[in-house]
């Protein structure tokens, strides 16, 4: 930075700063409070400046008042810090979004890998069920939080609501696989009987490999979060633009238009589609499992695959998205 002010200081205003090293201040200090990377963004800031400086200096104008024009056409630094704070943010979401694409797939794998091959004695009764569980509210909020990400993939910027769901998505995502995996530990570890663990290894190598990414994934949807809410809390600047109501079935039909109807459908009667959604979930947990726990046993799995559907709509509704604010 002292390089930067130095450089531009070489052709001094009438105040005896330049201009342009003025401008370079106050970017600083914006980012600074946006908590922005600001190496780079001051760098080419102060090139272009410089550059754009000595362009309008050639066609006659007096160099002091070419470095003001300069800046003038930069724009407002508040406002520049903030598209930069926000672009930071953006890019910090898309990362962590496909980290945790990547964290869901991996365990995902070692989950069937776990129904293909473990052994009978490791297979009772609620093992596996954090896991079905877990994965099934991370591709929610995977597929919540993609389906914004997708409307602007070609675009620098997410807008601010749409980027607050995306960076929730992805950690609810996150959190969820987390859950699973923990839960599952948990319930091996703590097995009434001494368990032969030799003859699972590879299971426990796919599991630790899946581990693995999703901590990875969790870092980077903690990192992005952080970002975002940056973004979110402090006030926009003078001239920046006001962010725009993002709802879901807007994005859902910019990503697949046939589908604008049911999406419709869904968020304007959440309760109704709650209910349908938790009832349609007990139906075919029931019938999955009738062949091997009997009738009263593939009830009770229903009604807790039911229940998971109805506590992860009220816990996570609202921040998907999926759900008007209370």
């Amino acid at each position: 930075m002292a390089k930067l002010r130095a450089h531009a200081r070489r052709r001094p205003s009438w105040d005896g700063v330049s201009a342009i090293a003025a401008y370079l201040d106050r970017l600083d200090r914006e980012l600074k409070s946006r908590r922005a990377p600001r190496a780079r963004l001051l760098a080419e800031a102060a090139d272009h400046l410089r550059a754009a400086a000595a362009e309008i200096a050639a066609g006659g104008v007096d160099p002091a008042a070419a470095e003001e024009q300069a800046v003038a056409r930069f724009g407002a630094a508040a406002l520049v810090a903030h598209r930069y704070a926000q672009a930071v943010a953006t890019t910090a979401a898309r990362i962590a979004l496909l980290w945790a694409t990547t964290a869901w797939i991996a365990y995902a794998v070692a989950a069937g890998f776990f129904v293909l091959t473990a052994p009978s004695w490791l297979k009772d009764f609620p093992q596996g069920a954090p896991s079905m569980l877990g994965l099934q509210v991370a591709a929610v909020a995977l597929a919540a939080g993609g389906v914004r990400a997708l409307q602007f993939r070609k675009q620098q910027l997410i807008g601010d609501v749409r980027l607050r769901f995306v960076a929730d998505g992805v950690l609810i995502a996150t959190i969820a696989v987390l859950f699973a995996a923990v839960s599952e530990l948990v319930l091996a570890l703590t097995r009434p009987a001494p368990a032969p663990w030799g003859d699972a290894a590879v299971i426990i190598a796919v599991y630790v490999v899946a581990f693995a990414a999703t901590v990875v994934a969790g870092m980077a949807a903690v990192a992005a979060r952080a970002r975002v809410a940056v973004v979110a809390e402090l006030p926009r600047p003078q001239g920046g633009l006001k962010p725009a109501v993002a709802t879901l079935v807007d994005d859902v039909a910019a990503a697949a238009p046939q589908l604008r109807p049911l999406a419709q459908w869904l968020t304007s009667r959440p309760a109704a589609a709650c209910t349908a959604t938790a009832a349609l979930a007990f139906v075919v947990m029931t019938a999955v499992a009738v062949a091997g726990d009997g009738l009263l046993g593939a009830a009770a799995v229903g009604v807790v695959e039911a229940a998971a559907v109805v506590f992860a709509y009220l816990a996570f509704g609202r921040a998907l998205g999926l759900r008007a604010p209370g």
